[in-house]
């Protein structure tokens, strides 16, 4: 398909990112899924029934009060991270904190990275992993950054 249609292989690419970051809604990546579901004689052989139960619903419900809101949207912590990436480039940390929350944000770029060639856009949720490696970042640039560290060295060698 690259050789026959670069551009329509791109222009898939991009799409499919953009709906894996939610960019395009979050229907395609639910990210709140209940009840049981599956295959009727594996549900049937481990004493299971397909169906939602209240919990479930009520569940969902609750939840789904929350998708409109951007953390479900992976493009809300790309943004982040890549402000992360920026403050980290101003901000004055200890050095070794500072190389530190430079090796969470390009592992987390990699990983973000490492959706381009696969898409697999089935395997969204494993995104949702990166969340607190960004706010760990985030973290360590608000806390960490208030620190007088000058002050800190003085007084341990007196």
């Amino acid at each position: 398909m690259i050789k026959q249609n670069p551009k329509a292989y791109f222009r898939h690419k991009i799409t499919a990112y953009a709906t894996l970051l939610g960019l395009r809604g979050i229907e395609p990546t639910q990210p709140v899924h209940i009840g049981v579901d599956g295959n009727v004689e594996y549900l049937r052989a481990a004493s299971m029934a397909p169906g939602v139960d209240a919990r479930g619903r009520l569940s969902y419900e609750l939840s789904s009060r929350l998708f409109r809101w951007p953390i479900y949207r992976h493009a809300f912590w790309l943004a982040m991270l890549i402000a992360c990436a920026a403050a980290l480039l101003y901000v004055r940390l200890m050095r070794e904190i500072k190389i530190i929350a430079i090796l969470v944000v390009a592992a987390v770029i990699l990983f973000f990275a490492s959706y381009l060639p696969t898409m697999i856009s089935s395997d969204f949720r494993y995104l949702f992993s990166v969340i607190p490696l960004i706010t760990l970042v985030l973290l360590i640039i608000f806390l960490g950054s208030g620190v007088n560290y000058d002050s800190l060295n003085s007084s341990q060698e007196a």
